[in-house]
Parts: structure tokens; C-alpha cells; sequence
């Protein structure tokens, strides 16, 4: 069983450092960025003038010939005016299960945004986490 077959389970919970605005913004820079073959991966468009304390952002992927396949559901939180719930959770049939069973592409995007949010010195972890 892959790492990433059991965050499909199981889902990921993190209490982020960052404020809402910059949490979204690193999601803007990081999430068009994960290298994937032939394809690419992209957010619902986020409308920040309609700030609130939940947000739901949906993660599909887009192929060359622009088919769009939802992979997974951010949920972000705010705790407070610096601090956010960062979640991606269990993975339902309803979503990314006939386009990505085993959830690699499911696992690459967390993998990739735990990388992202060690490399900002949000999250401490022992090492990069692989994304092949």
C-alpha cells in the first residue's frame, strides 16, 4: 500500500502560522506548480474580496486536451487573524476515484504542499517528503 493510498483514508489536518491571505496565495504560486507529466494541476479560482473564516477550494487536474478531473477538497479555516486549518480530507468515490484510484496524483498534490509549507518554515518534518 502506497503512503498516498492511506491519506486517501485518512486526509491530512495541519494548524498553519500564516494568515488566510498568504495561505492563499501560497496555494496560487504552489498548486499550478507540482510537476506532473502531461497534465497540470489548478484551483477553483478563489474571489478574495468575499473573505470569509471556511473556505472549500477544489483541486482538479487539466490534461492536453483540457478535460478537468477534480482530484481533491482543500478546506482552510481560520483559527484566528495567524492562524489556519489547512485540510485536505479522506477522499469519498464522489471525488478523483475513476480518474486517479490509487490516489498518486491525490498524494503528489499533498506531498507537494507539505514540501512547500517545510520550505516556508510553516511545518517542521524530518525531510522532504517524495513526490515520485
Amino acid at each position: 500500500m502506497l503512503f498516498s493510498e492511506v491519506l486517501l483514508e485518512q486526509g491530512v489536518d495541519l494548524e498553519l502560522p500564516i494568515s488566510m491571505d498568504e495561505l492563499l496565495g501560497i496555494l496560487d504560486d504552489e498548486i499550478p506548480s507540482i510537476p506532473i507529466d502531461g497534465k497540470r494541476y489548478h484551483i477553483d479560482s478563489v474571489n478574495r474580496a468575499s473573505f470569509g473564516k471556511q473556505w472549500r477550494i477544489n483541486v482538479n487536474i487539466t490534461d492536453d486536451e483540457s478535460i478537468n478531473s477534480g482530484v481533491a477538497i482543500i478546506q482552510l479555516m481560520a483559527q484566528d487573524e495567524n492562524t489556519v486549518l489547512f485540510s485536505v480530507p479522506p477522499r469519498t468515490d464522489l471525488v478523483g476515484f475513476e480518474f486517479d484510484p490509487k490516489g498518486q496524483m491525490y498524494g503528489r498534490m499533498v506531498f507537494s504542499m507539505l514540501n512547500a509549507f517545510q520550505e516556508r518554515g510553516l511545518l517542521d518534518l524530518p525531510g522532504r517528503l517524495p513526490i515520485e
